[in-house]
């Protein structure tokens, strides 16, 4: 059974090991067998969708070992190149400037086909089809605010210049493809106060009526959980980070089923039903692997 074999190592251990002693969790190894080890990175998203992988898979006959908390992306993708990770959740803007080193591009299709090519060129790793899921930066006001202003865009929030307070982060203010590059975009925009929060506590302003809205990722559980009114990007200045399954290629040719194993979760997952998972456990605290089996028994996955 998968939970016997479960190997989670938090990043702390994860730093002090070296990958050889990972060799506990190796799955696939030359391919051959059932056998299949899930890794994740070290946040709640990419853990819950890998126990989602590692319930499909183990529900279509694999025997899965988990190898999940192991650190950042540079960690796991190590993990991988290295044959002690079979499969993991992947982001395609990440998969193109971190992994590949390229510079960002900003039509999903393209950047997909990129990673898609790259990696398999480069590592023999392949990128299943991505999910619904765009973990970029975005901006999200208080449903009171787009209602009163008329704001669901970017666009109409440069329309309405100096209307709105915003909880914003140091880095969001300073980076050129922050604040800076955004207001270039869109033609300027100017809020009524602006105030740097670290992560996470600008919901906390929102929440307490200090600020109006802010700086996110798309799919923050606080988004859901505050009922928060994500802003659309309309004229496409952020990078997509669409998620995906990516897997060893020697592993996929050997088990070409672990596509379709993973497929249907294409069908049932978008970015308000990731948003709500992450905050059963980032909010609710609930177990993540207890979230990802629930919700793939209400989809009727298993």
């Amino acid at each position: 059974m998968r939970k016997n074999l479960r190997i989670v190592l938090g990043l702390t251990a994860a730093a002090g090991l070296a990958l050889g002693g990972l060799t506990a969790c190796s799955g696939g190894g030359d391919g051959g067998g059932k056998s299949i080890t899930v890794g994740s990175k070290d946040f709640s998203e990419n853990i819950v969708l890998a126990e989602m992988f590692s319930i499909l898979l183990e529900n279509g006959g694999y025997d899965v070992r988990e190898s999940l908390n192991l650190g950042g992306t540079q960690v796991v993708f190590a993990a991988m190149e290295s044959g002690k990770v079979d499969v993991y959740p992947e982001y395609t803007g990440t998969g193109l400037t971190t992994q590949l080193a390229e510079e960002p591009l900003f039509e999903a299709d393209e950047v997909y086909q990129a990673v898609k090519t790259g990696f398999e060129e480069r590592w023999d790793i392949r990128w299943l089809d991505p999910y619904e899921i765009n973990n970029t930066w975005c901006l999200a006001i208080t449903r009171e605010a787009a209602e009163t202003h008329g704001i669901q865009s970017i666009s109409d929030l440069a329309a309405n210049n100096g209307e709105l307070d915003m909880a914003l982060t140091q880095e969001f203010i300073a980076r050129e493809d922050g604040l800076p590059g955004l207001s270039a975009k869109y033609g300027g925009l100017e809020f009524a106060s602006e105030k740097a929060y670290a992560i996470g506590l600008g919901y906390q302003a929102i929440a307490n009526g200090d600020a109006d809205g802010g700086v996110c990722f798309r799919t923050d559980g606080q988004i859901s959980a505050q009922d928060l009114v994500v802003l659309e990007d309309d004229q496409s200045y952020w990078p997509p980070y669409y998620v995906a399954p990516i897997v060893r290629g020697e592993v996929l040719d050997a088990h070409p089923d672990i596509a379709e194993i993973l497929a249907p979760l294409g069908e049932v997952l978008d970015e308000e039903t990731m948003r709500e998972l992450n905050w059963q456990v980032d909010g609710d605290k609930q177990n993540p692997e207890r979230v990802a089996q629930a919700f793939l028994e209400e989809q009727g996955l298993v």
